[in-house]
């Protein structure tokens, strides 16, 4: 499933658009995008290192634009108390390009080093006791934190336990706050942080 959802969109044109976003906005933040492409959920999504900072382009069709999606990050950056690591939000750009695409650009800061180059991760990246208890922490902190946005419906579960697990579902009883995309290429090391 990993390698399906974290790829760049089907569509070269899309690609393109994409690309030429990252590059307006990477001009507009006065930036030099360097590294490799990341891409997210399902295309959605594209970021590069700009020195010791991320930018990162939420993309969709035009009429789709604004909205939850638009504002997590920004309400994250808000919402969330300062002990959970994470990227400062130093800016966003919101536009809509001539063509059906809408990118919102944060570009945050974030140390370089990355727990997993993608969300599978295929070695013991050996971290210490402390980094766990960290992430821990943390995650206690962010469950705390209120919210009316849902990432896990019961139908999504109810889906994806027999397609991907082959066991039945389990019922959604109690719910808290967490990160909804968080995977190895999104956790820093040796200080734990959350891209």
């Amino acid at each position: 499933m990993t390698t399906l959802v974290f790829t760049a969109p089907d569509a070269a044109e899309d690609v393109t658009q994409m690309r030429r976003a990252l590059a307006a906005a990477a001009h507009e933040f006065q930036v030099t995008p360097a590294g490799r492409e990341v891409r997210g959920w399902q295309g959605r999504t594209l970021g590069r290192r700009v020195g010791t900072s991320r930018l990162r382009l939420v993309s969709v069709a035009s009429d789709r634009a604004g909205g939850r999606l638009w504002q997590g990050t920004a309400l994250a950056d808000t919402a969330v108390p300062w002990s959970v690591p994470r990227p400062r939000l130093r800016g966003v750009l919101d536009w809509t390009c001539g063509t059906p695409i809408a990118p919102n650009m944060p570009n945050s800061s974030t140390t370089p080093a990355v727990v997993g180059s993608s969300p599978v991760l295929d070695h013991d990246p050996g971290l210490p006791r402390i980094w766990w208890g960290d992430l821990h922490a943390s995650s206690r902190a962010l469950a705390v934190v209120p919210t009316d946005r849902v990432a896990v419906r019961q139908s999504w579960i109810d889906r994806s336990f027999r397609r991907f697990l082959g066991i039945n579902p389990h019922r959604i009883n109690s719910r808290t706050t967490g990160h909804a995309d968080l995977h190895w290429a999104k956790l820093t090391t040796p200080d734990l942080d959350h891209l």
